[in-house]
């Protein structure tokens, strides 16, 4: 997006809810796993708090190679993807570390919004990250694109972090304390800073929500349980 931000500033709250859902994009499927991982994809998560703002954050969690390692091990189609001379893998590993978002997360939120995690082929390229894919809309044309979706995912989070910082709730109004409704609809009370992130960027909790289970096949809930997936598979050496 590169600081786009959507010109989202001058829009009512429930323009904005309906506006970040990133439901254009395509859904994940999830992988065939075991053990730790088998769980992480399965469990049901507390809707008030999917994640710990320490999970979310931390932009130098994996390098450039442990990036690329992953994607080769997936069988993904970003695993050999170059762009203007950067591969798939470097993107995500610098957009992260320049926003200070985990690159763990952004690959969890790849996966969750096109599946080019494990997919061998570049269906949703263009709509990686689901960044400025409003429910029911065609995608904003200027961050179309690989790099442009990855940076545009990793900027957008990093301001609402700063927006919760400065203003106690984001331009769409979560906020840790602040009950708010989602889009399934769910009664939801986050706990946390990215929790609040998460249901900016993506208003629905999906079906894997503890408290609630939220309409359609995809949502926050099963972001994190990619990601919970995700970490489990990168945490060793």
């Amino acid at each position: 997006m590169s600081g786009l931000f959507l010109r989202l500033t001058a829009l009512s709250a429930a323009t904005v809810l309906a506006g970040l859902a990133s439901g254009c994009a395509a859904e994940a499927t999830d992988e065939p796993t075991s053990g730790d991982t088998e769980s992480a994809l399965s469990e049901k998560y507390d809707v008030n708090e999917l994640m710990q703002d320490d999970e979310m954050r931390g932009g130098t969690k994996l390098s450039v190679a442990r990036v690329q390692s992953f994607l080769e091990s997936k069988g993904s189609y970003l695993a050999s993807y170059t762009e203007d001379g950067r591969t798939a893998a470097t993107i995500i590993a610098d957009s992260c570390k320049r926003a200070n978002i985990s690159p763990i997360y952004m690959l969890a939120r790849i996966q969750t919004e096109s599946s080019l995690v494990s997919s061998g082929t570049s269906r949703s390229l263009k709509a990686a990250t689901g960044c400025a894919c409003p429910d029911h809309a065609a995608c904003d044309r200027r961050n179309a694109g690989f790099a442009q979706q990855v940076e545009c995912a990793a900027d957008l989070h990093a301001s609402y972090f700063d927006e919760i910082a400065q203003n106690g709730v984001t331009r769409a109004d979560w906020g840790v304390g602040k009950k708010m409704r989602t889009l399934d609809p769910c009664s939801v009370t986050p706990k946390t800073k990215a929790t609040a992130v998460l249901y900016t960027y993506t208003p629905w909790v999906g079906p894997r929500g503890r408290q609630c289970s939220g309409r359609g096949s995809s949502g926050e809930s099963t972001l994190v349980g990619i990601f919970k997936s995700y970490e489990n598979e990168l945490s060793g050496p």
